[in-house]
């Protein structure tokens, strides 16, 4: 069952979500939300390409959650899905919170390729780095998923894009987002020990930093489905 008390305190002023920081509902919900982050591969192709439109990250055990994501290291790419057609440049982080089917490419008529079919077999015990087609890479792409227990809860299910995209070039208030990306690039090419590790967590704080880029964005409008967040100890009861 929900904790009622909890609950009240949250609809009494829904806006002090967004409004009282002194009374941070924010940080309690995303402080009760459980996390794991993978990042998959490195992609850096050259030329035009693109490619299909299906899901990049199937778990297969039909789970809720999974959650892919990209990050746009170097370079640009067009990312179409529907009622989405986005040019990303770099910096860009980009998730799919219902792992909706998407198409990235570069160019126009370039070839269709499924950059997970290139994958080494696990186990890795370094981060792939595909590259794909003739001459210098034209960008660098940053591919792995979520697993966020938290889309279990259907008002939140309710109040989420099917893209989350958040820029991060040029922004002060996204200095440390950039210092992030450039953290976890150098997880990549400099593979060390923990590095597994750091990866999953830079990837966490990453999502974290969407979702709350995305409950800020909407404004007091967005806040219906917290009103209801349940406590971690009521949260088997979740709808």
């Amino acid at each position: 069952m929900y904790d009622h008390e909890e609950t009240a305190s949250l609809a009494a002023q829904p806006e002090q979500l967004i409004d009282n920081p002194d009374d941070d509902v924010l940080s309690r919900v995303l402080s009760s939300i459980r996390l794991s982050g993978s990042l998959q591969f490195c992609f850096m192709p050259a030329g035009d390409w693109q490619t299909d439109d299906k899901p990049a990250f199937n778990k297969g055990d039909g789970s809720a959650g999974v959650m892919p994501f990209h990050i746009m290291v170097e370079g640009s790419c067009w990312l179409k899905m529907p009622d989405h057609d986005v040019d990303l440049m770099p910096g860009d982080i980009v998730a799919f919170p219902f792992a909706t089917g998407h198409q990235l490419g570069h160019g126009k008529g370039g070839g269709m390729i499924n950059p997970t079919t290139l994958l080494p077999p696990k186990p890795w015990r370094e981060i792939p780095v595909l590259h794909y087609g003739e001459g210098p890479a034209s960008l660098r792409l940053l591919c792995g998923y979520l697993q966020c227990d938290a889309m279990d809860f259907r008002p939140l299910r309710k109040a989420l894009p099917t893209l989350l995209h958040m820029r991060t070039d040029g922004t002060d208030e996204a200095h440390w987002l950039r210092a992030t990306i450039a953290q976890i690039v150098s997880e990549v090419d400099r593979p060390r020990t923990g590095g597994q590790s750091m990866l999953e967590r830079l990837t966490e704080i990453i999502f974290i930093e969407l979702l709350r880029h995305q409950i800020l964005a909407a404004g007091s409008g967005s806040v219906g489905c917290w009103r209801r967040w349940p406590t971690p100890r009521s949260r088997a009861a979740w709808p």
